[in-house]
């Protein structure tokens, strides 16, 4: 019943935030707000302040801010289609800003409250382990940056057992390249490449936090793109999303590992909608700064009949796999 709770008040939070960016950029912007609304379906309630209605609707699975002149023609100054376009530009963006900037400040949340962290730097290793030394601190592994312990371990895993591990290290201000380093390890559980090493805890400073903040919200940046690609390019298969359900399932398991696993999750999840609505598929904020950008080079906003019906395929087929999503994730539940 709790990670129910949860995955219900990270949903509602995490949308009243997206549509709280959408909501202030455009009034900063003059751009008149006909309604601000958390939720979807049923009105629950709703009350009017100035010009703009607030409601709250029944089912906590999105929300919107309706803007005069973005649904139909006005002659209203103050509309979104008769705004500049740079205007119309910040205002699609910053719901998607807003949710990777949450996600940013949770980690700096989790940091801070940690006051310790695991850097890149090898503490010990393995007598069998050849080439790495105690020291080493881990910048690439097989050509990919590290930005951080979880960047690592996360490039460590998607190497395939029968594939090479090379790292670029910096040993005494020198960067070093080791090829072919560690050795396959044996378990109950399978066959697997390991390097044999542990890295080294330090204590947190000044520095660090903002150091730590940012490297670990640009590796789960790194990490949702990276999942996305290999959803794409069938390296993962369909199976693995999930929505709402899966979700619940995945809090009910963090909170077994405690608050900085609960927050981490919600980290990740803000940062991982943040760019879902970025990417450039119709009827998410992508898809619409896609249409502004098209205005922008031509010279001429697209029709709104071919907008309509552009938007209008990508809402079903987003209702679609939400709907495949969900029966799938109650379906692994039994």
């Amino acid at each position: 019943m709790t990670a129910i709770i949860l995955t219900i008040l990270f949903f509602v939070i995490t949308i009243t935030l997206h549509e709280l960016g959408h909501f202030l950029i455009a009034k900063l912007s003059g751009i008149k707000v006909n309604e601000f609304a958390i939720g979807m379906g049923p009105k629950i309630f709703s009350w009017g302040k100035g010009e703009t209605k607030y409601s709250l609707r029944a089912l906590p699975i999105g929300g919107y801010v309706t803007m005069e002149g973005e649904n139909g023609e006005s002659d209203d100054k103050r509309s979104f289609e008769n705004s500049p376009i740079y205007k119309r530009i910040f205002v699609i963006l910053s719901g998607a800003i807003v949710n990777i900037f949450t996600g940013f400040v949770i980690m700096g949340i989790i940091v801070g409250a940690q006051g310790q962290f695991v850097s890149t730097e090898v503490a010990s290793i393995k007598p069998n382990v050849q080439q790495i030394q105690v020291g080493d601190k881990i910048k690439k592994v097989n050509g990919h940056s590290i930005s951080c312990a979880n960047d690592c371990k996360f490039e460590l895993s998607r190497v395939l057992e029968n594939e090479k591990i090379n790292l670029t290290v910096c040993r005494d201000q020198d960067i070093i390249e080791l090829n072919d380093v560690g050795y396959l390890l044996i378990t109950d559980a399978g066959t697997y490449r390991t390097l044999g090493i542990t890295l080294s805890i330090k204590d947190l400073n000044f520095a660090d936090f903002f150091d730590q903040t940012f490297s670990n919200s640009i590796f789960y940046v790194k990490m949702v793109w990276v999942s996305f690609c290999d959803l794409v390019t069938g390296k993962v298969p369909l199976d693995n999303l999930s929505g709402p359900v899966g979700v619940t399932k995945t809090i009910n398991e963090a909170q077994n590992n405690g608050i900085f696993s609960i927050l981490s999750l919600f980290s990740l999840l803000s940062i991982n909608i943040g760019i879902f609505n970025l990417l450039p598929f119709p009827a998410l904020d992508g898809g619409q700064f896609i249409f502004l950008i098209i205005e922008l080079i031509f010279r001429k906003p697209i029709k709104k009949e071919i907008k309509g019906i552009i938007n209008g395929i990508g809402i079903i087929l987003w209702i679609s796999l939400f709907v495949f999503i969900t029966i799938k994730d109650v379906l692994f539940l039994f």
